[in-house]
């Protein structure tokens, strides 16, 4: 278990009073991107309050910690495990104080306690429980701004299904613009159906949607923050799931190191399922990251990985490769 150095948000707040608006936002983009990599596993956390995240001395980066209540669940959306459930008050949504009403997996209910912690942040005390929500608004004292109290209090929604719909949606809305860091909301771009659909079809496997959700993640267009680790992880499910255009999509990046650090061994293994899929030229593409290795183009020259390489491209067909690997004294360019 790593240690971590550095002071929790409850501890932080506590002795040096509410953040600035700007630094409270770095913090929760921070954790977000940490809950949207765990449900994208069909994992959540239920235990997202300020005492749980952790800044790193290091690195001024948060760290959110302690997953003893969080809980797997499976493809279909079905809990895999029956974990005791606990509540923070304050950042607990309604839906835990009742075991029973937490059987689905549902990304909206980390959502609640991010939101909640947000508060925390920007007014130096906890919000008041769920079910005092029932009776008594939440109140601002030291958020000014209409804008972020809405996404605030939309966050905390009582009823799960009118808060964000995923922790992405809820980061988009925290967008700043450059000038007067007011807050614009863009989560609306992503509140339809067409995006609901497909990252539930994702979330059941569907292959294509896992496709396309690994695409819109690896764009970053109007309808998605870019994350390439998320991308990564719903590319790698597509093309798992056999989905030829996520398979050549992974290929091309680890090939030329585009948005990643470059791999060439695992280039080649999506290389390889592309030519099980029928992509014939995808040997070639293999063999010449042997030619690669014997040259020293653009890496550093290891006749060994030449040969590896050339190894496996001449056992799935490429008769050149095979040549190559099988010549005694390597006479490379002769043979091309």
């Amino acid at each position: 278990m790593e240690y971590i150095e550095g002071k929790n948000l409850n501890d932080m707040v506590k002795k040096n009073g509410p953040l600035f608006e700007d630094k409270a936002i770095e913090y929760i983009k921070g954790v977000g991107e940490a809950l949207e990599h765990i449900h994208s596993k069909n994992m959540t956390h239920f235990d997202v309050k300020p005492s749980n995240i952790v800044i790193r001395k290091s690195d001024d980066k948060p760290v959110l910690i302690d997953f003893g209540l969080s809980k797997q669940y499976n493809k279909e959306g079905e809990a895999t495990s029956t974990l005791l459930q606990g509540v923070s008050k304050g950042y607990s949504p309604i839906e835990l104080y009742n075991v029973d009403e937490n059987l689905s997996f549902s990304p909206q209910t980390d959502v609640y306690s991010l939101a909640a912690t947000l508060y925390y942040l920007l007014e130096g005390s906890s919000p008041i429980s769920a079910i005092d929500l029932f009776n008594c608004p939440l109140e601002f004292v030291y958020v000014k701004n209409i804008k972020l109290r809405e996404i605030i209090l939309r966050g905390m929604k009582i009823n799960k299904d009118e808060r964000f719909f995923s922790v992405n949606t809820f980061l988009l809305s925290l967008i700043e613009t450059d000038d007067d860091k007011t807050i614009i909301e863009k989560s609306n771009i992503l509140e339809n159906e067409q995006f609901k659909a497909i990252f539930q079809l994702a979330q059941r496997d569907d292959a294509n949607a896992q496709y396309t959700l690994g695409m819109w993640y690896h764009e970053g267009n109007n309808k998605i923050l870019k994350n390439i680790p998320l991308s990564i992880i719903w590319l790698n499910k597509a093309a798992e799931n056999n989905n030829v255009n996520a398979i050549l999509q992974l290929a091309k990046m680890y090939l030329w190191g585009k948005e990643v650090t470059r791999n060439l061994i695992e280039a080649s293994k999506w290389l390889l399922k592309a030519h099980e899929r029928g992509y014939s030229n995808m040997l070639d593409y293999i063999e010449e990251i042997g030619d690669m290795y014997y040259l020293g183009l653009t890496v550093k020259k290891d006749i060994n990985k030449a040969v590896m390489f050339w190894e496996m491209a001449g056992n799935k067909g490429n008769s050149r490769a095979l040549k190559k690997s099988k010549s005694s004294v390597f006479r490379f360019l002769q043979l091309r």
